[in-house]
């Protein structure tokens, strides 16, 4: 039986889906305006096309807009508090003894 995902890991994707939808025509046109002169197979050129401006596109998200607060403000994205970087979050899930202190 496939594993439901949890709210803390499905909430990881719901933030790069507004900024890859930014970003991916612009990446496209560039790395596809490059690509298309090259003389090679149609499909050859659609798969470096697509996989490079993918890994583009997250590499941009990952390095330039998640982990600066400038750019994360610019692209409309929550900022991270100063606290949430410094400490890591406790699990998400709990066992009831330890919620009453037992």
């Amino acid at each position: 039986m496939p594993r439901k995902l949890s709210f803390g890991e499905a909430q990881f994707g719901a933030s790069p889906i507004g900024q890859f939808h930014l970003q991916h025509q612009t990446i496209i046109l560039s790395i596809g305006y490059l690509v298309v002169q090259w003389a090679a197979l149609d499909l050859l050129k659609f798969m470096i096309i697509a996989l490079s401006s993918f890994l583009t596109i997250l590499t941009i998200y990952e390095f330039l807009i998640r982990r600066n607060n400038v750019m994360r403000f610019l692209f409309g994205v929550k900022m991270r508090v100063l606290s949430d970087i410094a400490r890591p979050t406790e699990p998400a899930t709990r066992s009831i003894s330890a919620s009453f202190g037992k």
